[in-house]
């Protein structure tokens, strides 16, 4: 019996070893560039992973930030409209017998319950929003006021105010036409 250890069949030009399985053992310089080779796909897989990776960590880093801009517009809105209803409500129920005073601006700084800042108590007391309204009356409606809310929130470390809320990139404002009890009933003032 013969014992064939190497036997090596020629196909179109190509030696294909038949018998003992090779180990995967070359050369010593075909070894070191399978290395370099590997070495380098490792080196390109790790600074594409890190290349995502940046890229997911600005997509949370921009979230995280409109989402608290959302939340900053939605309570200046909210702040906006709770000062405009009180201002509409009293120049509605003032007294039909007096014209109500002009407030050409007022502004105040409120904290993040909408309570005048330092009234609080707490931490939670400084003031994050800048609110400022003004009631005229207008020139051709006499009997109509226009009212104006702007609100922004307070930008910087020490709670520095925002001199003009309606300047501010991020403020709300609100404007709305108030008339007078007597516009109301035609000028005829009734009396209880």
């Amino acid at each position: 019996m013969v014992t064939v250890k190497t036997l090596s069949v020629v196909m179109v030009g190509m030696a294909l070893p038949v018998g003992r399985p090779r180990t995967g053992r070359g050369t010593a310089s075909h070894r070191g560039s399978q290395r370099g080779l590997a070495l380098i796909e490792v080196v390109i897989a790790v600074g594409l992973l890190v290349t995502l990776a940046a890229g997911v960590v600005y997509l949370f880093v921009q979230s995280a930030r409109s989402m608290v801009q959302t939340r900053h517009r939605t309570s200046a809105l909210m702040l906006a409209v709770a000062k405009l209803e009180q201002v509409r409500s009293d120049l509605i129920s003032w007294p039909a017998t007096s014209a109500p005073p002009s407030t050409p601006r007022s502004t105040e700084r409120l904290d993040r319950d909408g309570r005048p800042a330092g009234t609080g108590l707490g931490p939670g007391s400084d003031p994050l929003y800048t609110r400022a309204w003004s009631v005229t009356r207008l020139s051709a409606r006499p009997r109509v006021w226009l009212v104006r809310v702007t609100v922004a929130p307070i930008r910087g470390g020490g709670g520095v105010p925002v001199e003009d809320p309606a300047a501010a990139p991020d403020s709300v404002g609100l404007v709305t036409l108030v008339p007078t009890r007597d516009a109301v009933t035609g000028g005829a003032v009734s009396t209880p």
